[in-house]
């Protein structure tokens, strides 16, 4: 009854929820029908209602649901309105539903929201995001956004998602880029990402019989810049390669090397 009655009457739809006996999880499951409906014809009465709610399941529910079917909508004002709660996890939760939902929709839109973001995990996580949706469709944009980003945590995690997402359309320009990275931290981290987006299959096509034979004869546990001479983008490759299948089998990379 409360979900049909959502449909034409959204406000007594909640009044009749909100009058039954508290049972748990079964009465929390009537928070999305009658919220998304709610906010699905008008947001903005629907947002202002779930922030009147107390304090509890029921209102992070209907917060979460309004961010979700307000950002599909208009993620701009929904991102307005998120950022306007009063701190709280649920704030934070909201924000990261409408940037998640911008980021799938409109990367590039959503990105110029991040300067206007202070620095800390909601940030980070919506710069990782948006750096992911965007290398699906232009990885090279995402790449240039991704390096003007502010150092620290949410570039660094940005960086991983752009490669990996990179390597998925195009694993050997991607390799050529990591190749030409300062060697140490940054470039082990970037094959390692490589290695995640790039497919067994298609990164064992971009080497040679020759190149897993240098590699299984001790190569493979040198740093990457002794790995990268010819043919970089494919070097790379094998080292994803090699990565890839120590992580299928358990074992650490250090203790491989040290057990040589």
């Amino acid at each position: 009854a409360i979900p049909s009655l959502a449909d034409t009457n959204p406000e007594a739809a909640l009044a009749m929820l909100q009058g039954l006996p508290a049972s748990g999880h079964s009465q929390q499951n009537f928070y999305w029908p009658i919220f998304s409906r709610w906010a699905s014809t008008d947001p903005v009465t629907a947002s202002q209602r779930a922030a009147q709610l107390p304090v509890g399941s029921g209102h992070d529910n209907a917060i979460q649901v309004v961010a979700s079917t307000w950002a599909s909508q208009d993620a701009q004002a929904a991102f307005a309105w998120a950022s306007a709660l009063p701190p709280s996890q649920s704030r934070y939760n909201a924000m990261q539903t409408v940037l998640s939902s911008w980021a799938n929709k409109d990367p590039q839109e959503a990105s110029t929201m991040i300067a206007g973001l202070a620095p800390g995990p909601t940030r980070d996580r919506a710069a990782g995001n948006i750096a992911r949706q965007w290398a699906q469709n232009d990885p090279q944009a995402a790449l240039v956004w991704t390096q003007a980003l502010p150092a620290g945590e949410g570039k660094n995690r940005a960086m991983q998602n752009v490669l990996s997402a990179w390597a998925q359309s195009d694993p050997s320009a991607a390799g050529d880029y990591v190749a030409g990275l300062p060697v140490g931290k940054i470039q082990e981290d970037a094959v390692k990402a490589i290695a995640r987006g790039c497919s067994r299959e298609v990164a064992r096509s971009l080497v040679s019989d020759e190149d897993i034979a240098e590699l299984d004869q001790g190569e493979r546990f040198r740093p990457p810049h002794l790995v990268l001479r010819k043919q970089p983008g494919a070097r790379v490759a094998a080292r994803a390669l090699h990565i890839e299948l120590l992580h299928d089998v358990g074992v650490d990379e250090k203790h491989s090397a040290s057990r040589r």
